[in-house]
């Protein structure tokens, strides 16, 4: 349901993209006459800015990275588990919707990185 419900959003913003692009190509070729290259131009530079403007805001449209960082020992796991253990709930999370959500960056530099800090909340465990 979540797939296609996204996959509607999608096709309408197209929609309004491909609106945009005529009303703008009309302007443009009226304004320019039979310019036809620097109505092209001119349009190029528009569509780059409606790009700029939705697709940061269409949800999950790329995946946020992630890395593992400290690892205190006194878990008692190592980092391949940790490793595999947020693989496997980023998965419960990325099947419904059939979309890459979450990717691992190894080396770190991921957008978000796990730390695992043991601290007297464990220790009190």
């Amino acid at each position: 349901m979540i797939k296609f419900l996204f996959k509607g959003i999608v096709t309408i913003i197209l929609l309004a993209v491909i609106v945009v692009v005529g009303f703008f190509a009309r302007n443009e070729l009226q304004k320019t006459g039979s310019n036809f290259s620097g109505a092209v131009s001119s349009l190029a530079k528009t569509l780059q800015a409606i790009k700029n403007t939705i697709v940061p805001s269409v949800p999950c449209a790329k995946p946020i990275s992630y890395s593992v960082g400290e690892v205190d020992p006194r878990f008692k796991i190592s980092r391949t588990e940790l490793q595999t253990i947020i693989g496997n709930a980023a998965a419960i999370w990325e099947k419904p919707v059939g979309l890459d959500l979450f990717e691992l960056k190894e080396g770190g530099g991921g957008d978000l990185t796990i730390n695992l800090i043991y601290d007297s909340r464990q220790e009190s465990t």
